[in-house]
This record gives structure tokens, sequence and C-alpha cells, in this order.
């Protein structure tokens, strides 16, 4: 049985969308012939937290966590690291490069050197968020000589960062982050990058060869949890019309929406006893802004964060979904997890976004609406049809992705093909 490490800073429960996708790697594994071990950050402070979900590991998946900053490592009192860690990011103090997990990047490897020395890895696994989680990677590798992959993913979506990376002018940054990627394509004995950028990847880097072979394409996707099978919930036999946002909402670019809401409501006075709208999750001050300035208050509620099982839950309960996607076609990102979970959910989707990823996904699994985000027409007119559709009790049957459209994304055939490129890599190393 080949024995995998797993490193990424994030795991659960911390919950970030890297932290879901290894933890949906390392569920399937072992099931799939892989001993699993995973090296993650012990994070002092994590934004958002599931421990409903290291239950759904099975028990022969070890997790080792490591101090996830030098001052952890010495023994600073939780409250003074925290303090340091915010008068850093008011400041906007450069972080220690790459990113503020450089300390524990640097302990994994010797940790590695010593499990490696007990019973030997056979492969390594470095995913995002995070580019220390590749400097131990990379590391790690050197040290044991064993093959290794690099989980990048959306190497564009990173380039901006976030609190946790360095603070750098923009073209220093721009050129660090050139060398990165470019190193780690040739340094990795595969890298994985997700579409619609893979191409875009390798027409960046023509020096790195056989980049073409070595970069394949592994979708975030689902999880099918046991006990609730999301893909099966049969529509929902709502009083009120539910229309329903799940996951981190930013309240960029939702005015189009609200607006729209707002019109809706004024052309159509008795909707508002029938109408409620859910945003299940974390979400940005800036959200709560044009729901007071418009009046909607008494209609948009806000649940708070959920569990990965209740968000499925609450999927499965609502007449519609709403998806917000920001940035224009000119810049795609990767659809995360909740784009697949969605599919899975086979309800309505009000897709509020620009033409192409994620919408084209969409698109393609069966009949929804979509609207520009900037373009309250657009929005209007796609909450009349869907809510017309719901009075006259045509909403599910008329909307809505195919039975199956979710499959190949789910957590298993995901984990498989993995399984699949990690042969290969290993048949390679030997």
């Amino acid at each position: 049985m080949p024995r995998i490490l797993l490193i990424s800073n994030d795991f659960p429960p911390s919950t970030p969308a890297g932290a879901l996708r290894l933890f949906r790697f390392a569920r399937h594994l072992p099931s799939l012939g892989w001993e699993v071990t995973v090296a993650t950050a012990d994070v002092l402070f994590p934004p958002r937290r599931d421990d409903s979900l290291l239950a759904l590991l099975p028990r022969e998946v070890r997790v080792v966590r490591l101090p996830e900053t030098l001052s952890q490592a010495a023994g600073l009192p939780t409250a003074a690291a925290r303090f340091v860690w915010r008068v850093a990011n008011r400041l906007k103090l450069p972080h220690p490069y790459p990113d503020r997990f450089i300390g524990w990047a640097r302990r994994v490897p010797a940790w590695a050197a010593q499990e490696h020395q007990r019973r030997p890895f056979d492969l390594i696994f470095a995913s995002l968020p995070g580019w220390s989680a590749f400097h131990a990677g990379y590391q790690t590798h050197r040290r044991l000589r064993v093959p290794w992959v690099a989980d990048i993913r959306d190497p564009y979506g990173i380039r901006n960062g976030t609190s946790n990376h360095v603070v750098l002018p923009t073209r220093l940054e721009d050129r660090l982050h050139a060398d990165m990627c470019r190193f780690l394509a040739s340094a990795a004995g595969a890298t994985i990058i997700f579409d619609p950028l893979r191409q875009k990847f390798i027409e960046e880097y023509p020096e790195v060869a056989d980049l073409a072979d070595k970069s394949q394409v592994l979708p975030n996707g689902w999880d099918r949890l046991p006990g609730f099978d999301l893909a099966e919930q049969p529509p929902p036999q709502n009083q009120r019309f539910r229309l329903m946002h799940v996951g981190t909402t930013t309240g960029l670019h939702m005015d189009g929406f609200f607006q729209a809401l707002s019109v809706f409501l004024v052309q159509n006075p008795a909707a508002r006893e029938k109408m409620v709208v859910d945003f299940v999750g974390e979400g940005s001050p800036d959200i709560f802004l044009p729901v007071q300035r418009l009046g909607l208050a008494k209609m948009v509620r806000f649940l708070g964060p959920v569990s990965l099982q209740d968000s499925q839950k609450l999927c499965s309960l609502a007449d519609v979904l709403l998806f917000f996607f920001y940035l224009p076609a000119s810049q795609p990102l990767c659809p995360g997890s909740k784009v697949y979970t969605y599919l899975a959910c086979r309800r309505p989707v009000l897709c509020s976004a620009v033409p192409g990823t994620p919408r084209e996904l969409y698109e393609v699994s069966g009949r929804h609406l979509y609207a520009d985000p900037r373009e309250v027409g657009e929005n209007l007119q796609a909450l009349r049809t869907y809510y017309q559709a719901w009075e006259n009790g045509t909403l599910h049957r008329d909307y809505g992705s195919r039975a199956g459209a979710a499959q190949e994304f789910e957590g298993l055939p995901l984990t498989r093909q993995l399984a699949a490129l990690m042969e290969c890599v290993l048949t390679q190393g030997s």
C-alpha cells in the first residue's frame, strides 16, 4: 500500500475551499489503497471551522498539526500572538515571505524526515492555500528524495493573495509570483491547474519542458455525505418562495440583485409576504448596506455559518439558489465547491454572473436563468420568471439541473482521478 503525505496549511476543522478539497481527497484515498498522513498547521485563529468534518475521516487517516507560527512554537501566549497578528494586519506590515505560515513550512521537512525514517513515504502532495505549502512540499521532496505533486489549482486567483500573504509592490509581487509558478511547473512531478486556466498557464511558461503533459485538471467537486444524499432530495413544498445563497458572501456586485428585488416588490406588493431570501454562511459587512438602504431587512435573513452537512440540507430546502460571480470573463476564477454542490442539489439557480466559468457549468447542466450582476433589468426579469413559475407550480418541473449532472464532480470519482495521476508520477519517479 503506497504511503502519501498531504501537505497544506489549512485542513478541517478549518474550512476554506482548499481545506475542503484536501479533506475530500484524504477521506477517499484509503478506500483506493493509499495510506494517508496529513501535515497541516495548528491554526490559532481559523476564520471558519466545522468540527463535524473530522468525524467523517477514516480512522486510518493520520492528521499531524505543527505550530502555525514561530511565536506559537516558542510558547507565546495566545492573546499576545493574536495582538501581534492584528497589529501587523492593521498597519499593513509585510509578513514573513511568502506568507504567515513560513514558520510552519520550515518545520514540515524535519518532521517528515523523522517519519520517513520509521516508515517511508512514497509520494508528497502539496496544496494551496498559501505558498508556504509548496515551500514545505519542495523542501520535503528534496530531503526525502521522493516524488511530489503541486496542487496549484488557480495560479492567477492567488496573485493578489489575502491577508496571509506578504505586502509587496505590485511589479515585484507579479515577478515573484511568475518565478514561483515557473519553478513549481518545472520542479514538481505533476501540477494540477483548473480549467480554463491550464492552457493559459502552459502558454505563459513555454520554457518548461513537458508542461502540457505534467499539468493536469482536477476540479474542486462536492461531497456526498453519509446519511444525507443531496442529489436525491425531492423539491421542497415551501409556503413562501425561498431564495437562498449558501457560502461566503463578499457583497461585491450584489447591488444589481438587491435593486432588482426592491423593484420587484414595488411592482408586486403581495410578494413581500410570500418571499424570503436567506444568506447562509459568513458574510461581509458590505452586504448589509444595500439591504438596509433598500428596505429589505424584513425579508432578507442572514443565518450565519453552518456545518457542511447543514449547508447541504439547507440547499435542498431552497426553491431557487443564488450564485454571484463578480469577476469579468477576462479574469476567470476556478469554480469552488459551492458551484458543484448547487449542481448536485438540482435546484434552479439564479446565476448573477457574466458569461464564462462558472456560468458555463450551469448552462450545460440543465435549465437555469442568468443575469449580469451589474444589470438591474436582467436580475429583475430572472426574479419575475422564477416567481411566476413558483406560483404556477411549474418551477421545479421546468428549471434545474438534470439528474447526474454533478456525478463526475463527486469526491470519490475525483479522488480516483487523483490516484491515477499519482500512480503515474510514482511510475515515472521509479
